[in-house]
């Protein structure tokens, strides 16, 4: 008897031995309040949506700021954002992306920060052999990626610049809410239903030559897509808020009579939003 009693006493301690009582160790950084501003226009509207929604709009930062996502380093260039222009931009934004959920919804499940470019890319090289030397030459590519995109710890959003009233606009509504969507997806109640049909969506190749809105449930090319590639469930979910909110009726009839999945999951989308925030998505009218 005695033999497992101390057996028992034995485990006892084992197990007590297993609890890490200790503080915790290393460096915890407290992100403060950011100082903000009315000195300028710029200032000001940023100021305003910060107060409005918790969401820091920086046109100046620092290349770390930009580059380190947390994780890992961000090798997409981009190009100063210009400061006359921050406030319509932030208008636009405040306009085609903020507003289009209630302001608490949007306080709550917002970016923390964005960060305002003029332009935003991949620079690619191609090797040339010049034969007659025998010499290899490199031609510097820059691809461009519209509207903006996501890293850990931040929206990024183009073109904030003169460059922005040559936009499609249509084209940058769409792609700035798809990206805010995509971006407080990982917050939200994981979208069963609608996953589900998004996965068998796009559980192939995507071939240049292949109608991928007959055969993939495919909204559009948008922002840094490349043929070939899945589709995560987080960009689709945000596309597909985009698509509800700013694709008039008869477009949208147009892609329900290529595949009739598309509008099974519009129909998906809209009861997620109203059965899990008591949300109705504004649609785009004639």
């Amino acid at each position: 008897m005695n033999k497992y009693l101390y057996i028992i006493i034995l485990l006892f301690f084992c197990l007590e031995g297993c609890v890490d009582n200790d503080e915790v160790s290393g460096r915890m950084e407290i992100f403060e309040k950011p100082e903000l501003s009315d000195a300028t226009a710029a200032n000001r509207k940023i100021k305003e949506m910060f107060e409005k929604y918790n969401t820091y709009c920086k046109y100046e930062f620092t290349t770390d700021e930009y580059e380190w996502d947390w994780t890992t380093r961000n090798s997409m260039e981009y190009t100063l954002a210009e400061e006359e222009y921050v406030p319509e931009v932030l208008d636009s934004l405040d306009k085609w992306v903020f507003q289009i959920f209630p302001e608490e919804f949007s306080k709550k499940y917002g970016p923390l920060n964005v960060l305002m470019v003029d332009s935003l890319g991949f620079v690619d090289a191609e090797s040339i052999i010049n034969w007659d030397t025998w010499e290899v030459e490199y031609v510097y590519y820059f691809h461009y990626v519209e509207g903006g995109e996501l890293a850990t710890n931040y929206m990024a959003i183009a073109p904030v610049s003169k460059r922005f009233k040559e936009q499609n606009m249509d084209d940058l509504k769409r792609w700035w809410l798809s990206l805010f969507v995509e971006k407080m997806f990982v917050q939200l109640p994981y979208p069963t239903k609608y996953a589900r049909i998004s996965a068998e969506g796009y559980n192939g190749y995507i071939g240049a030559s292949e109608d991928v809105v007959t055969k993939y449930a495919f909204v559009r090319h948008s922002r840094d897509i490349v043929l070939g590639n899945k589709i995560p469930i987080e960009q689709d979910f945000g596309d597909f808020v985009s698509f509800i909110v700013y694709t008039k009726p008869s477009e949208k009839e147009k892609y329900y009579a290529k595949n009739s999945n598309i509008k099974i999951k519009v129909e998906l989308m809209k009861e997620y939003f109203l059965e899990n925030f008591e949300i109705t998505l504004p649609e785009a009218r004639e």
